[in-house]
């Protein structure tokens, strides 16, 4: 398989699941829309297990990239927690 293919496929996978997360319902009538959209593409690519479950992958991505807010304070709280413990001996001399 190309490699731009590939990457074609994966960004378009990423645009159908952002499209996905931000609809009002999921119905199954969107899974089939895309099915008919992807097969062909999938059928001329000849794709292993490999590129499908990366394909997956990217949709689950796209679907998700809406939801992505809800992560912010994530990293923060993560980087404090790892320096807290590195640096143990500074946060107790500062009383924390």
């Amino acid at each position: 398989m190309d490699i731009s293919l590939f990457i074609f496929l994966s960004v378009s996978m990423i645009v159908f699941g952002y499209i996905a997360g931000n609809s009002r319902s999921f119905n199954i009538w969107k899974l089939l829309l895309l099915g008919m959209i992807l097969v062909p593409f999938i059928d001329a690519a000849n794709m292993g297990r490999p590129q499908l479950f990366t394909m997956l992958g990217a949709f689950l991505l796209g679907y998700l990239l809406p939801y992505a807010h809800m992560l912010d304070g994530l990293g923060d709280s993560l980087s404090d927690l790892i320096n807290a413990v590195r640096y143990k001996d500074a946060y107790e001399d500062m009383g924390l």
